[in-house]
């Protein structure tokens, strides 16, 4: 049951757990676009985010009752754009998803004890899976406590991927981690 105003912890895998998050400039960017570019369309807050070379952690506050929506803006428009991406570097390749078919998890977070269990969770998860030896290293999107503190950024739509060049709405969207409830 979705309602507005919870807060959630989303766990969201690649097709078949294959590496295809694994971090670098363009990853990064499409992620971050697709993540802020749907928070903003469907009224999500964007507590925290981890993403791993399988997987994504977020802990969100959904305003409106949208999860379900924003999650397949997400997943469709981030899907398309790596897909893009990965058909440029390995054109020999042919890749049909980015995305586990199986839903994505999205526990609600019943109080500020679970969330920031969530968030210690999800920043420390590649530190307790041996990928790097303090969390600030990691070099794919991984949010941290004192982003909640410092100004909004600004993400580019990626360009040459799926997204449409000429468009000349949402060539970047703003990036602002908020403090959770």
């Amino acid at each position: 049951m979705v309602f507005a105003q919870q807060t959630l912890h989303i766990t969201s895998t690649t097709l078949q757990r294959m590496f295809l998050l694994r971090p670098d400039a363009v990853v990064n960017q499409v992620l971050l676009y697709c993540l802020f570019r749907a928070a903003d369309e469907y009224g999500v807050l964007v507590h925290s985010v981890f993403v791993a070379s399988n997987h994504v952690h977020m802990v969100v506050t959904d305003t409106r009752g949208k999860v379900s929506d924003f999650m397949h803006w997400f997943s469709m428009m981030s899907a398309k754009n790596l897909i893009a991406y990965y058909q440029q570097q390995y054109p020999e390749v042919h890749l049909e998803g980015i995305w586990s078919k199986q839903p994505f998890n999205a526990p609600v977070l019943a109080n500020a004890n679970a969330v920031i269990e969530a968030i210690a969770y999800d920043i420390t998860n590649p530190v307790k899976d041996g990928l790097v030896r303090d969390f600030r290293d990691w070099p794919g999107v991984c949010s941290r406590p004192h982003g909640w503190t410092q100004p909004a950024r600004k993400v580019e739509r990626p360009k040459g991927l799926a997204f449409n060049d000429r468009d000349k709405n949402h060539r970047e969207v703003t990036a602002k981690f908020t403090v959770p409830p």
